[in-house]
């Protein structure tokens, strides 16, 4: 009976999907296709597993060469092109609606003409609400309707035949948009979803002149991090009918517009390079699947198309680490920390420098490449950044700045917003022209002036400094700040803008860092501004006329440690700070710490007539004397000569021969008696 029930199931079984095993199984590189009730042919390439009896495509498999992967899972009865692109008069409405305000999206695009006036490559704007994602005259751009204004990126020409790779990320409230390695920031109000569909190669509101005249070679978009539609172009294989399929619904979308679209030749074969970074190892795939790849780890790199194993990912060797995974190359340490040449570093912060004697090392600030620090930057009194932080956004701020105001004007402030209520977050002169703070409520700090100050206005701790003065600060309601932060001036008042230099601004909320601006000037175009090293960002002016350049900003990264400071020989990693010791009160050091490298260089002071003698407490391989003039000028005992030979001031004392400090020797001693140099 079990025997009879267990054929009479079979046979259902084949009869309901139209495979009789007594003579139609399908063989070898075929499958059963039940809208065509017979055998059909597996998808070009995926023929490796021969063995009969598939019921479904997704039995077709494909095995790659060594080095290479299946980028992205087959589509059944399409094939996968290259691009699509427009002409001008073709578009595409999809049947997609954002359901959340934190979309991003990564698309590549390329050019077929010279873009010289708005179009829009994906959008879903209404009259009313929306966004759309396109170029502007000038620039890559992200439009929020609502805001009335557009995020412009970095201004530059976009020439016929180029490819560009382009991320937008819009939140209820903020604007990213990344491009040719550059990427900018800024806010918007109202959000950005709305019921109208998104569409391709347009606005979504229609506006046909502005479409898109060019390719799109995919777009991806996101919801809360997750991938929720793939598109890409491909042609239907029964029509040859070309058109983007979203490879996450399966839903396939033609021009809803007017003549036809224009697309590759180029069919994208299913195999593709792992890329410079990563290695594939070869492993069967089934069709409508993916392929595995595997970055290199950090600490390694692989500069090859087409790696197939870890064996081929190198450690980075000496003064160069890779601190993501994927590398295609290590990066090399900054300027001077190359000290430690230990291989497979993973992190900037492993990189070294060894500082000398009687040196310390400050905050450090690597700019990139394209860009170089300057020592200030200075208003005429018209010029302010715009940070695009909202103060309403922001928890328990902490706002620093250094400045220094040219011009004691009343009423000028900087690092400042202000809303419709007149609460501000200011730092600045007030109307009596005195230096005050204000978040919420007002304190002043002394009298302005036109001298270099530090003011912090911590709303955490409830104060207002002005380099060593603090005064208590009543904190308001910051929450009804809807605007964003300047430097320079207050946000939506006009003829509040300092004339001063500005030498550094730094945000922090919720004790975080999340805003460091460094004064510099790109040098392609000599464009001066701010430089963000948090958000690897610049920030340029956004009033009239131009900032005047203060010097390039060049130092020693070791710092001389000064007068009345030691500093023992010590090895430092990129990003640490420090390493200088006070003497105790009352002491001093020789040469105003040169090679000064413990305690015992500090020492006491011999005031001689109108000269000050300085001497070390206890330092018994080289007693010396250091003389100040009273005119401040520093000099040692002038007897050195042009090749800075050692000079001597001959004081005998129990046989011993004590000499004069060698200013020009910086940061090492020589012996008194042979001249060489003490280790």
């Amino acid at each position: 009976m079990q025997k009879f029930l267990k054929a009479f199931l079979t046979s259902i079984i084949s009869v309901f999907i139209g495979v009789c095993y007594a003579d139609t199984v399908c063989t070898g590189a075929t499958f059963y296709d039940s809208a065509l009730d017979d055998c059909t042919p597996c998808p070009s390439g995926y023929i490796y597993n021969t063995e009969s009896g598939k019921t479904d495509v997704s039995e077709c498999q494909i095995l790659c060469p060594d080095g290479q992967y299946v980028e992205e899972p087959g589509v059944y009865g399409y094939t996968r092109l290259e691009y699509l692109e427009s002409t001008g008069g073709q578009y595409i409405t999809t049947s997609y609606l954002p359901e959340s305000a934190n979309i991003r999206g990564e698309i590549r695009v390329g050019t077929t003409e010279n873009m010289n006036a708005n179009v829009n490559i994906l959008g879903n704007q209404t009259s009313n609400s929306g966004f759309s994602v396109g170029w502007a005259p000038s620039a890559f751009k992200v439009w929020v309707v609502t805001s009335n204004n557009r995020l412009n990126g970095p201004t530059h020409a976009l020439s016929a035949g180029s490819t560009h790779d382009i991320e937008f990320e819009l939140t209820a409230t903020t604007r990213k948009l990344t491009y040719d390695g550059q990427t900018v920031i800024g806010t918007h109000k109202g959000g950005i979803v709305t019921n109208n569909p998104m569409r391709l190669f347009d606005n979504g509101a229609g506006q046909t002149n502005q479409n898109f005249k060019g390719r799109i070679y995919y777009i991806r978009l996101y919801e809360n991090g997750a991938l929720v539609h793939n598109f890409i172009p491909v042609r239907r294989n029964f029509d040859n009918e070309p058109g983007i399929i979203d490879t996450k619904t399966g839903e396939f979308f033609i021009n809803k517009g007017t003549n036809n679209f224009v697309h590759s030749n180029t069919v994208i074969e299913a195999c593709v390079n792992s890329g410079a970074g990563y290695y594939a190892e070869p492993a069967p795939v089934n069709f409508g699947n993916s392929g595995t790849r595997t970055p290199c780890p950090v600490g390694k790199y692989s500069n090859l198309d087409a790696a197939y194993s870890l064996s081929q990912c190198n450690v980075c060797q000496g003064a160069t680490y890779a601190d993501t995974p994927g590398s295609a190359s290590c990066k090399n340490c900054p300027t001077g920390f190359a000290d430690n040449t230990d291989s497979g570093k993973t992190s900037v912060t492993q990189c070294q420098i060894s500082c000398p004697a009687g040196t310390y090392i400050g905050t450090y600030v690597e700019m990139p490449t394209g860009y170089e620090q300057l020592e200030f930057i200075q208003s005429t009194g018209t010029q302010y950044i715009d940070t695009g932080i909202n103060v309403s956004t922001l928890v328990n701020p902490v706002m620093s700045i250094t400045m220094q105001y040219t011009t004691v004007e009343a009423n000028k402030k900087t690092g400042a917003a202000v809303s419709s209520s007149g609460t501000q977050f200011t730092i600045g002169i007030d109307a009596t022209k005195a230096f005050s703070c204000s978040a919420g409520n007002n304190a002043t700090l002394a009298t302005a002036d036109t001298v270099k100050h530090t003011f912090v206005l911590d709303t955490q701790n409830g104060t207002c400094s002005m380099d060593d003065t603090t005064q208590n600060l009543t904190i308001g309601n910051l929450s009804t700040i809807n605007k964003s932060i300047y430097v320079g001036g207050i946000n939506g008042i006009s003829g509040r803008i300092g004339k001063a230099k500005y030498y550094g601004f730094t945000l922090t909320s919720n004790n975080q860092v999340i805003m460091n601006l460094v004064p510099a000037r790109q040098k392609s175009d000599k464009a001066i501004g701010m430089y963000d090293t948090i958000s690897k960002t610049f920030y340029t002016n956004m009033g009239t006329g131009n900032f005047t350049a203060g010097n390039v900003f060049t130092r020693d990264i070791c710092i001389d440690v000064g007068a009345g400071y030691y500093a023992p020989s010590s090895m430092f990693n990129y990003g640490n700070s420090g390493g200088r010791y006070k003497c105790t009160a009352g002491l001093t050091t020789v040469g105003y710490g040169h090679g000064a490298d413990s305690a015992d260089d500090c020492g006491h002071v011999l005031h001689l007539d109108n000269q000050v003698i300085y001497m070390r407490q206890n330092k018994i391989t080289t007693p010396s004397i250091n003389i100040e003039m009273s005119d401040q000028f520093r000099f040692y005992i002038p007897l050195s000569n042009n090749s800075h030979s050692l000079s001597k001031l001959h004081i005998w004392h129990n046989g011993t021969e004590y000499t004069a400090y060698d200013d020009s020797l910086l940061y090492g001693e020589r012996n008194p008696v042979t001249g060489e140099r003490i280790q």
